[in-house]
């Protein structure tokens, strides 16, 4: 608090960067992430360093040991990547809708929902045809 011309005026204090959580690192941090042990602080560089980790360890999850191994399990597994990706929801409102279905919560499909995935599809598709609706 601080007066001016008789009169009370908050100020705010400036905003001071959090220092990088980890030792010997005198850089400012640029963003927060969940760790094993609780949360960090991490400045640029530990932060691609941590993903660059997460990455390698996944990988070597999978068994992938080269460029080229990671290479073919994204090919073999893109159309699940697809399936997921951003029109996948309105896919998987559609097909739940025509088959009776609620949704994954638990919760009704609503005629919401249905426009809001027809209108997403129908950019995908081009037209007025959603998934299924020329399943024989």
């Amino acid at each position: 608090m601080a007066f001016k011309r008789d009169k009370l005026v908050e100020v705010k204090a400036p905003f001071i960067r959090p220092a990088c959580s980890l030792e010997n690192c005198q850089d400012d941090a640029i963003c927060r992430v969940h760790v094993p042990t609780g949360w960090a602080n991490f400045c640029r560089f530990h932060y691609d360093l941590h993903w660059t980790r997460e990455a390698r360890a996944y990988t070597a999850n999978l068994g992938a040991k080269s460029a080229n191994d990671c290479r073919a399990y994204v090919l073999a597994h893109r159309k699940d990547a697809a399936d997921r990706g951003s029109k996948g929801w309105a896919r998987d409102i559609l097909s739940r809708h025509q088959r009776g279905e609620r949704l994954a919560s638990g919760h009704p499909i609503t005629a919401l929902h249905v426009r809001l995935a027809t209108d997403a599809t129908r950019g995908f598709f081009g037209s007025d045809r959603t998934p299924g609706s020329d399943d024989e």
